[in-house]
Protein backbone atom coordinates (compact mmCIF):
# COMPACT_ATOMS: atom_id res chain seq x y z
CA UNK A 1 0.00 0.00 0.00
CA UNK A 2 1.28 3.36 -0.90
CA UNK A 3 0.55 6.18 1.97
CA UNK A 4 0.20 8.97 -0.89
CA UNK A 5 -2.46 6.45 -2.61
CA UNK A 6 -5.46 6.67 -0.51
CA UNK A 7 -7.72 4.91 -2.98
CA UNK A 8 -5.54 1.93 -3.06
CA UNK A 9 -8.04 -1.24 -4.18
CA UNK A 10 -6.53 -3.63 -2.12
CA UNK A 11 -6.70 -1.60 1.52
CA UNK A 12 -10.46 -0.66 0.08
CA UNK A 13 -12.00 -4.73 -0.45
CA UNK A 14 -10.15 -5.29 3.26
CA UNK A 15 -11.38 -2.76 5.23
CA UNK A 16 -15.12 -3.69 6.16
CA UNK A 17 -14.92 -7.25 5.13
CA UNK A 18 -14.25 -10.00 7.45
CA UNK A 19 -14.09 -13.89 6.96
CA UNK A 20 -16.51 -16.34 6.90
CA UNK A 21 -15.41 -20.03 7.16
CA UNK A 22 -17.83 -22.77 4.89
CA UNK A 23 -17.44 -26.13 3.60
CA UNK A 24 -14.86 -26.19 1.03
CA UNK A 25 -17.36 -28.10 -1.26
CA UNK A 26 -19.89 -25.46 -1.06
CA UNK A 27 -17.29 -22.87 -2.05
CA UNK A 28 -16.12 -25.30 -4.63
CA UNK A 29 -20.02 -24.89 -6.04
CA UNK A 30 -20.58 -21.25 -5.42
CA UNK A 31 -17.15 -20.81 -7.46
CA UNK A 32 -18.36 -22.87 -10.80
CA UNK A 33 -21.78 -21.53 -10.03
CA UNK A 34 -20.11 -17.81 -10.63
CA UNK A 35 -17.86 -18.96 -13.65
CA UNK A 36 -20.96 -20.30 -15.45
CA UNK A 37 -22.55 -17.17 -14.50
CA UNK A 38 -19.57 -14.89 -15.32
CA UNK A 39 -20.36 -13.47 -11.64
CA UNK A 40 -17.65 -12.54 -9.36
CA UNK A 41 -17.89 -15.75 -6.51
CA UNK A 42 -17.77 -12.82 -3.38
CA UNK A 43 -20.39 -10.97 -5.10
CA UNK A 44 -22.64 -13.35 -5.54
CA UNK A 45 -22.07 -14.68 -1.73
CA UNK A 46 -22.63 -11.29 -0.09
CA UNK A 47 -25.58 -11.17 -2.32
CA UNK A 48 -27.01 -14.81 -1.12
CA UNK A 49 -26.48 -14.16 2.50
CA UNK A 50 -27.74 -10.73 2.28
CA UNK A 51 -30.45 -11.76 1.26
CA UNK A 52 -31.27 -15.26 2.58
CA UNK A 53 -30.56 -13.24 6.07
CA UNK A 54 -33.02 -10.25 5.67
CA UNK A 55 -35.38 -12.88 4.35
CA UNK A 56 -35.18 -15.06 7.01
CA UNK A 57 -35.35 -11.82 9.44
CA UNK A 58 -38.42 -9.98 8.12
CA UNK A 59 -40.30 -12.02 5.83
CA UNK A 60 -40.37 -15.09 6.82
CA UNK A 61 -43.67 -16.32 4.45
CA UNK A 62 -42.31 -14.93 1.45
CA UNK A 63 -40.71 -17.33 -1.06
CA UNK A 64 -37.12 -16.22 -1.50
CA UNK A 65 -36.17 -15.61 -5.39
CA UNK A 66 -32.76 -14.90 -6.20
CA UNK A 67 -31.84 -12.49 -9.50
CA UNK A 68 -28.15 -13.50 -9.91
CA UNK A 69 -28.50 -12.16 -13.85
CA UNK A 70 -29.14 -8.54 -12.16
CA UNK A 71 -25.87 -8.88 -10.37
Amino acid sequence: MNLLDFDDPVANERNNNSAVYINKYIVRSLIDFAKSNKKDPRALAEYFLSLGINSAKYDKDQQVVFDVDSL
